[in-house]
């Protein structure tokens, strides 16, 4: 499949674009920084995104972090151009998002952070040596680059599968025929192994259970792309050497408490791993990993994006005010990235509710504003059991409980300010 294929399969069926909470500079920074590392402060860093969608990861963190800079590329023009009018709405000033190919990049500057979230095992083997190459050539002398991909031998049901999927649709020149066609495939593997209780089976079973969550476009751009390959650990490890990479750590620290590399290769095979995002930096600034107690003490004067975050927002206040790149992004999305690098899906309530949390509406307002709908119509009152409540004292006490719910809810969801 040729670049110019490639992008228009993205700009007909764009892929999810989403927060991505392990990839937020602050925990990168947090988790280098346990492994012996000294990054560049992420108030003062250039980030830079490769396979940035639409901006759901990069946005929210330049809405966050205004004294931080921010570039994305995608090889996708209608998603960046979504992005683009998203930045513009929110008039933020330290973000730039471009179409353009990976093949293609160039920059006049270095960069302290690169994310490379969903795409290495995606893309062509000449692309994933460009994504090592640009993190050699654009990382800074203290940079950390964030790589994730698909991982052996976890990934080898995964890989099962696909190739079934691939088999069956591959005569189908239609996206959303073959989208079809795979899930009744899907289907079909599933009822022939229903009575199939074998460890094979529950394998199978397992990894078509993950494949039924998938949306669309996942299982378009995963399971069914021309591109899908997973490595083992090591042999990672050996792609970034050969650029001058030096390995770090990985993004979840519970991946890779162990004293050396082999014995975080053993760790993959006992536990079956699927997905790995390992840290590199410049291989002159790899060291060996320091476990000494000492470093976890030190961790205690690393500035607490989450925590900090977290204190502020899960009070609720007398007249609440949601955060408004929420209030924002509800009116144009599903989903809304919390000030955990999270993404939260509004319940109805909530979603009624938003307009009127500005810090000028209190508890009694909302109820009413709420009361109102139902009066209209817009909304039917229901108790525990699905049964509408008639009762106008017993609806409005029902009311009274479910937004001191939701209020609660969203602020434990770190949605306030």
């Amino acid at each position: 499949m040729s670049i110019n294929e490639l992008a228009e399969n993205y700009n007909q069926f764009p892929y999810d674009s989403l927060a991505v909470k392990q990839t937020h500079p602050w925990h990168l920074y947090r988790v280098a920084t346990l492994y012996g590392f000294s990054p560049v402060d992420v108030a003062k860093a250039k980030v830079l995104e490769l396979g940035c969608a639409s901006g759901g990861n990069l946005i929210p963190m330049a809405y966050h972090l205004p004294t931080t800079n921010f570039v994305g590329i995608d090889l996708a023009k209608r998603q960046i151009e979504e992005g683009a009018q998203q930045i513009s709405d929110l008039q933020l000033q330290n973000i730039e998002l471009y179409s353009q190919s990976i093949m293609d990049f160039q920059s006049n500057k270095q960069f302290d952070y690169i994310i490379c979230h969903g795409l290495y095992s995606w893309v062509s083997h000449e692309t994933r040596e460009q994504v090592l190459a640009l993190c050699r050539q654009y990382l800074s002398p203290q940079g950390l680059a964030y790589i994730s991909y698909n991982t052996y031998p976890g990934w080898q049901a995964g890989d099962t599968v696909r190739e079934l999927l691939k088999w069956q649709t591959a005569m189908i020149p239609s996206p959303l025929e073959r989208i079809q066609k795979a899930k009744e495939v899907l289907v079909w593997l599933e009822n022939a192994l229903i009575n199939d209780y074998s460890p094979y089976a529950s394998l199978m079973k397992n990894e078509i259970d993950l494949m039924k969550e998938h949306s669309d476009h996942q299982l378009l751009h995963e399971h069914l792309s021309p591109f899908n390959e997973a490595y083992y650990f090591l042999d990672f490890l050996e792609q970034a050497k050969q650029f001058q990479l030096g390995y770090i750590g990985d993004a979840f620290l519970s991946n890779d408490l162990y004293a050396d590399f082999q014995e975080v290769q053993r760790s993959d095979y006992l536990l079956n791993r699927r997905f790995r995002c390992s840290l590199l930096c410049q291989q002159n600034e790899a060291k060996l990993r320091n476990r000494d107690p000492k470093i976890f003490e030190a961790l205690k004067s690393v500035p607490n994006f989450a925590g900090e975050m977290t204190a502020k927002t899960t009070f609720v206040a007398q007249k609440p005010r949601v955060c408004p790149l929420v209030l924002y992004q509800a009116s144009h999305q599903d989903f809304v990235t919390n000030q955990r690098h999270e993404n939260i899906q509004l319940n109805p309530v909530a979603e009624i509710m938003l307009p009127y949390l500005d810090s000028h509406h209190d508890l009694n307002d909302l109820v009413a504003f709420i009361f109102q709908e139902i009066e209209n119509e817009t909304i039917v009152l229901v108790d525990k059991q699905g049964i509408e409540i008639q009762d106008r004292n017993l609806g409005y006490q029902h009311v009274v409980t479910i937004c001191q719910e939701t209020l609660a809810l969203m602020a434990q969801n770190a949605l306030f300010i």
